[in-house]
């Protein structure tokens, strides 16, 4: 039998496997196969009389590239991926911690760039990690088990951390730092504590969050079902601006390769904003955190929670009762056994 298009034949096949439900197998070769996007297979659809060849049409599927993620905007995710068993069943569902808007829904904010978290939408890392190839040369490729996942992200973070104390992008913080506060913890977290610069006392140790506020911030920590040693922990910039100053939009941008360097080597399930900073950085938005509580956003591969940063916390006793609220919508959607009341 002769094949006048096998272009054309070809997206029927794969509009046959999508009705039937198969998603995606995994290669010997490590190379993800089947695992074509609505946006792709409508490419494969477009380009079927166009003369375009099968080799130029593999490329994109060998290297799992996805069409909607952008690396030029990455604080957006469309969702038009098809259905996950994971979170089909998540708690959270029952319990109506995510939203579930249509792919097209955003937020009324000022930037119109908010993607909420679509329930029926599979969120997964970027594979072809365009920040830590780019940036730093690092490729990112699975390890087959615990321990070398592991291994292979500490390594990776050493990279960037090793660039980040050598970095003198911004002269006025290299003046004022004592050491940079790169990040700590567990490299293969569920959830990532995203804050926005280091104060006087991580200036001092080169961690973050050891000063007061961190000290609160390990207290939400636990009393959300969590450990500090199981979670990761960074800023949105690594030096410390004189005086504990807000951090200017140029710091944020000069600073930005390194912490979406940590967050692709990491692929945490959740990160949690802890301030306006941290919002201003992660999801490119002016909004305030009031207005942005009480969802969840889409990053890459992981959803967002925004809250207030714990230094504002032990200013304004009466946020503390919110960003409660705001842990206890995280700890049902990470299905956490719900404490009774507030430790």
């Amino acid at each position: 039998m002769t094949i006048d298009n096998p272009l054309l034949a070809l997206q029927q096949v794969l509009t046959h496997w999508k009705r039937m439900g198969i998603k995606q197998t995994r290669a010997a070769s490590g190379v993800w196969a089947n695992s074509w996007s609505e946006a792709e297979s409508e490419s494969l659809s477009n380009h079927a009389t166009s003369g375009r060849s099968l080799q130029d049409m593999e490329r994109p599927r060998a290297t799992a590239s996805s069409q909607t993620i952008s690396a030029s905007k990455p604080s957006v995710v469309s969702a038009v991926t098809p259905p996950s068993h994971s979170m089909a069943n998540s708690p959270a569902l029952a319990s109506g911690a995510l939203t579930q808007p249509s792919a097209a829904t955003t937020t009324k904010s000022s930037s119109d760039r908010l993607t909420i978290v679509s329930a029926k939408s599979v969120l997964t890392w970027h594979d072809t990690n365009p920040v830590l190839k780019s940036q730093f040369g690092i490729d990112f490729e699975d390890a087959p088990d615990a321990l070398l996942i592991q291994d292979q992200r500490s390594r990776q973070l050493q990279v960037i951390d090793q660039q980040v104390r050598q970095c003198t992008r911004c002269p006025e913080l290299v003046r004022s730092r004592s050491q940079t506060v790169f990040g700590v913890g567990n490299v293969r977290p569920r959830v990532v504590f995203f804050g926005e610069a280091p104060g006087a006392e991580e200036d001092r140790v080169g961690e973050p969050f050891v000063g007061p506020a961190g000290k609160l911030l390990d207290r939400i920590i636990v009393a959300s079902q969590m450990k500090r040693e199981e979670v990761y922990i960074l800023n949105s910039i690594k030096c410390r601006p004189a005086n504990n100053r807000t951090p200017v939009d140029s710091e944020i941008e000069n600073c930005r390769c390194y912490f979406e360097g940590q967050l692709e080597i990491l692929r945490p399930e959740y990160i949690v904003c802890l301030g306006a900073v941290a919002v201003r950085a992660l999801l490119r938005v002016t909004d305030p955190v009031g207005r942005l509580r009480g969802k969840f956003y889409a990053y890459r591969g992981a959803k967002v929670m925004v809250t207030y940063h714990p230094a504002y916390l032990l200013r304004t006793e009466e946020a503390k009762k919110l960003t409660w609220d705001d842990m206890q919508m995280l700890m049902a959607a990470m299905g956490l056994t719900l404490p009774k009341s507030k430790a």
